[in-house]
This record gives C-alpha cells, sequence and structure tokens, in this order.
C-alpha cells in the first residue's frame, strides 16, 4: 500500500469584518483569513490581491484597508491562488467629528453683547457653519447668557463681571471657550 502525504490546499478565504457600514471619511481595516484543506487556517491579509467594483464609493489597498469616500455601496473583493471571498461596504453620509468656537477666549464689556460662531468639522473633512444648528449654552448665566432666538444665535450678552465658559453643543460632540466679562 502506498500513501501520498500531500501539502493541504487552500480551500476558502474569509474576510472580517462581514458586511461593514462606514460614515464617509471614515476607514477600517479588513483581515483575510485562508481555510486550508486539512482545517489549517492563516492571516492572508497582505498576500490577498484586493480588487474593488466601485472605487467611487470606497477604496482599498492591497493591505485591505477601506476608505470611505461617498454615500453608496462597494463590493470588495479579496483573491488568492484562485479562492475570492467577498464584502460589501455601505458608506454613510458624513458624521460630524468636531466642533470649534470663534473667537476663542473673547472678553466683552459689561451689559454689552458679542458674537461668536461655530463650525464643525465631517469625518470626510469637509468643514461647515453650524451656528445655527448648535445647542448654545454657558456655564453661569449669572454672568452671561445667550439670547437664543431665531435668528440671534451665537449672540452672547455680559449680565455681570466674571468668567465663565460657554460650549456649543451637536449631537455628542461639545467645543468649549472661555468669556470674561470686565466693567
Amino acid at each position: 500500500v502506498t500513501i501520498t502525504v500531500t501539502s493541504a490546499v487552500l480551500v476558502s478565504l474569509d474576510i472580517t469584518p462581514k458586511d461593514t457600514s462606514l460614515a464617509a471619511g471614515r476607514n477600517a481595516n479588513l483581515v483575510v483569513t485562508a481555510v486550508y484543506s486539512d482545517g489549517t487556517s492563516r492571516v492572508v491579509t497582505g498576500e490577498a490581491i484586493w480588487t474593488n467594483r466601485s472605487p467611487a464609493v470606497a477604496t482599498v489597498s492591497q493591505g485591505g484597508l477601506i476608505n470611505a469616500l461617498a454615500i453608496g455601496s462597494a463590493v470588495i473583493v479579496a483573491s488568492l491562488a484562485g479562492i475570492s471571498a467577498e464584502v460589501t461596504i455601505t458608506v454613510t453620509s458624513a458624521v460630524l467629528v468636531s466642533l470649534d468656537i470663534t473667537p476663542k477666549n473673547i472678553s466683552i464689556p459689561l451689559g454689552l453683547s458679542d458674537r461668536v460662531n461655530a463650525t464643525g468639522t465631517y469625518s470626510n473633512n469637509r468643514v461647515e457653519v453650524v451656528t445655527e444648528q448648535v445647542e448654545w449654552r454657558s456655564d453661569n448665566v449669572a454672568i452671561v447668557d445667550f439670547v437664543n432666538g431665531p435668528i440671534s444665535k451665537g449672540i452672547i450678552s455680559a449680565r455681570a463681571q466674571g468668567m465663565t465658559a460657554v460650549r456649543a453643543s451637536l449631537g455628542n460632540i461639545t467645543a468649549t471657550i472661555n468669556v470674561m466679562v470686565g466693567p
């Protein structure tokens, strides 16, 4: 009886994470695992050939790094030794990643008002004025408060001498500056 031992052969590829959703401007790493006929497996992310059926929606590097570009879906394929696996990447709207208030730390004479503005930076690097969308808040309304009418968002009214922080919030993102009220 002759027994022939052969090397294990590649039988499948597995990409993780499975179908993924990313906001425009965000990225994620995909990992490819090769499964062999003897039941063993190993990570082959760097060896796989990556292709993308929707490059306007997302890009993929040869190391499996996905960059979400525009709203839509992209099918990402990893191939090795004639075996392929694919995942679908869904790209959603860009998300707010930071807020900025200008001017920075300001001084307002008692009894007067000044205006501050808020800008938001999104995951796709777009910067947008969001003064009217944020919720304005003073840490001490006895010193300064906001006149939050329909066309007056961002106007600070100086009520008493002192210093306090004011905050702009949109969703779970907040920015803070200090406001000094002088004589």
